[in-house]
């Protein structure tokens, strides 16, 4: 798993590499080569297919300074990964190159909006609202994309209501592409942190997602992804009940509440351990993730989340 890992980090930082690069052309000459994003979504797909774990794990780690195009190749994996558990092999590739390039039309976006601390104006929430037109149509006047990725890249900021944007479509009209690029894009927007809040914990985040957006993200869709990334995703680090610090290796799709498989690393004295024995929590009855109050911490995050949701801060 180690030696998987660290390939995957080296490929998951090639792709943040690659995406910037796209963005650096299209301002050089208005197009992208879809022969040059394949060549960046086809590693990830092939990494993803042989051990899920090793790239999922990764998308935790986040990037101040290159949040755009972390975002994006974040926002790819998690895409791919959930059409992988809902049966979508044969469209991965379009999917993969839809999600990678979901946010492309922020190139037409002033940096001072795009980075701006506090709310929007209607002007600048204007401004925001015409990205996924201005991506999808780079990709039509480029050519050779499919119908699927475009589709992740223009309404991957609709929802179910019929309350986003750019065209206010409800559900009837939407791709199964682009309703899993939004639940993605949501995800890795509530989990990352902004200049006004900091990032919410996976918990947190599924909680809010599943209890205060559900009207707007596919039900079924969030159930996947949920059984996907779990409550503890693999990768990250948990308080075990007896105050031992433990590293997630894997989740039960069946009960995405608990993690299944933990490596522990550290004692209750925060001591690194000589060796890190791997332990099942599915069947160790005196060990448990030692729980934080996620449902309370969720209630008064709530008005700031749904307030971004709205107003489209966050998940610009």
């Amino acid at each position: 798993m180690r030696e998987r890992r660290e390939k995957a980090k080296v490929l998951r930082a090639s792709a943040v590499e690659s995406i910037s690069s796209v963005f650096s052309r299209i301002a050089v000459d208005g197009r992208v080569e879809r022969d040059f994003v394949k060549e960046t979504v086809t590693p990830m797909i092939d990494s993803l297919i042989e051990d899920s774990r090793a790239l999922l794990s990764l998308v935790h780690l986040k990037s101040a300074d290159n949040y755009t195009f972390t975002h994006s190749v974040n926002v790819c994996i998690l895409t791919v990964s959930l059409a992988m558990h809902v049966g979508r092999q044969d469209d991965l590739e379009d999917i993969g190159i839809g999600a990678l390039l979901h946010d492309l039309g922020k190139v037409g976006t002033p940096l001072e909006i795009l980075h701006k601390n506090g709310p929007l104006t209607e002007r600048e929430m204007a401004k925001i609202r015409e990205h996924p037109l201005l991506g999808a149509s780079l990709l039509a006047k480029s050519g050779g994309f499919s119908q699927a990725s475009l589709s992740c890249v223009l309404d991957h900021h609709e929802n179910l209501l019929g309350t986003g944007y750019p065209r206010s479509r409800n559900g009837n009209d939407l791709s199964l592409f682009a309703l899993m690029t939004s639940i993605a894009d949501v995800y890795d927007a509530l989990t990352t942190d902004r200049s006004y809040r900091q990032a919410l914990d996976a918990r947190t985040a599924l909680t809010i997602m599943s209890e205060r957006m559900s009207g707007a993200l596919h039900p079924v869709l969030l159930t996947k992804f949920i059984s996907l990334v779990g409550y503890y995703p693999v990768g990250c680090k948990i308080e075990l009940n007896n105050g031992y610090i433990a590293t997630v290796l894997s989740n039960d799709p069946l009960n995405p509440a608990k993690p299944a498989l933990v490596e522990l690393v550290a004692d209750s004295s925060g001591n690194p351990l000589p060796e890190n024995p791997i332990i099942d929590l599915r069947i160790t009855t005196k060990l448990d993730v030692k729980e934080k109050e996620a449902e309370e911490i969720a209630r008064s995050l709530t008005p700031t989340v749904m307030r971004e949701f709205r107003e489209f801060n966050s998940f610009a």
